[in-house]
């Protein structure tokens, strides 16, 4: 089983403890078939989530934010996704965990280069709020970029719309707030386009 194998791999790596919960060996299952080169990225890649983010554990949460994103610019090297949180931090914290994983993880970049920058371009590669890979053939929106509760949309074109902790208490506190976060929902949607791109 999956479960079986990330386990027997830990334990070569000299893991003394479970690291990923049993809901998270069901997800890697789940999104990796039980391709062991799936399985292998998927949890390096989650390792490295979780070191960055100081999680001792790794849980659902953590394999569907990895692998989800992953997976779709792995899928489609044309993809552009619009990540959208409450604030222009959140956004560029999630922006730059997702470009670490094509940036540093040894792994990741053997198995998909075509996907990775250049050693020599590793450190100027994207910005704080996009990025694009280098496979890529479009020149209009970058393959990831961000969107933050507040901020101006308008005239960019993207495929999938990914909400991250957009409503929070901070954001929702006042009548103004909640309009302002409608609001902003209401201005993805035609950000959003459909079929063949």
């Amino acid at each position: 089983s999956t479960g079986a194998y990330i386990r027997h791999r830990m334990r070569i790596a000299e893991c003394k403890k479970d690291v990923f919960t049993e809901a998270a060996l069901v997800e890697v299952f789940h999104y990796s078939k039980g391709i062991p080169r799936l399985v292998n990225t998927i949890c390096d890649n989650s390792l490295l989530e979780g070191y960055l983010t100081r999680k001792s554990i790794l849980d659902v949460d953590t394999i569907h934010t990895v692998a989800h994103i992953i997976q779709w610019i792995i899928n489609y090297p044309e993809v552009r996704i619009l990540m959208c949180t409450a604030t222009d931090e959140k956004a560029q914290i999630i922006v730059g965990k997702t470009k670490q994983h094509f940036q540093y993880n040894p792994r990741f970049r053997k198995l998909f280069p075509e996907f990775c920058p250049p050693k020599a371009k590793i450190s100027d590669w994207g910005s704080k709020t996009e990025f694009s890979v280098p496979n890529r053939t479009r020149n209009d929106e970058p393959t990831v970029m961000t969107a933050a509760v507040g901020k101006a949309l308008a005239s960019t074109h993207h495929d999938v719309i990914k909400a991250s902790d957009v409503v929070t208490e901070n954001n929702i506190r006042t009548d103004g707030q909640i309009n302002e976060v409608k609001d902003f929902f209401g201005y993805l949607e035609p950000l959003r386009e459909r079929g063949p791109s």
